[in-house]
């Protein structure tokens, strides 16, 4: 179910919970209902509960951490398939209409857990939308700030 445990705090010890119960987190009732929208050919989204998500560079939470879930369970690491990823965009161009979301950061993970860092064994797609600060001193505009990806 999970595939490591390399992170801490709350997410690691939801992580625990499913590796030591056999429950995958993203096959849970009460998770799957945090969808922000009625699924779509096989997959839905949330929104990650705020302890969950990434930290900004900045140390701060962005509003959106969007999660693309699959319906349905499978154990492996392959790549979305295209019916996948047609989805996905169907969902994150409806995500991205209702919530005002200019842009933002698609992140997966593929292959050996061990390499890329996985930690719930189930197709999931990351969302990263950035939070949007005022340039400092004088400057005009706004900018974003961002996320280690890399790390989340």
């Amino acid at each position: 179910m999970v595939a490591n445990l390399q992170y801490g705090g709350a997410y690691r010890a939801s992580l625990e919970e499913a590796e030591r119960t056999g429950k995958c987190p993203f096959c849970q009732p009460e998770y799957r209902a945090m969808a922000l929208m009625t699924p779509y050919s096989g997959w839905f989204v949330v929104n990650v509960r705020e302890e969950f998500r990434q930290s900004d560079r900045e140390g701060q939470k962005p509003p959106y951490q969007l999660l693309f879930v699959s319906l349905t369970h499978r154990d492996d690491t392959k790549l979305p398939t295209l019916a996948d990823w047609f989805a996905i965009a169907e969902l994150l161009r409806r995500c991205k209409r209702k919530f005002g979301i200019r842009g933002g950061c698609l992140f997966l993970r593929d292959g050996d857990p061990d390499c890329c860092g996985r930690t719930v064994r189930h197709p999931h797609v990351h969302y990263y939308v950035p939070r949007m600060v005022r340039v400092p001193r004088g400057g005009k505009g706004r900018r974003s700030v961002p996320i280690d990806i890399a790390a989340g």
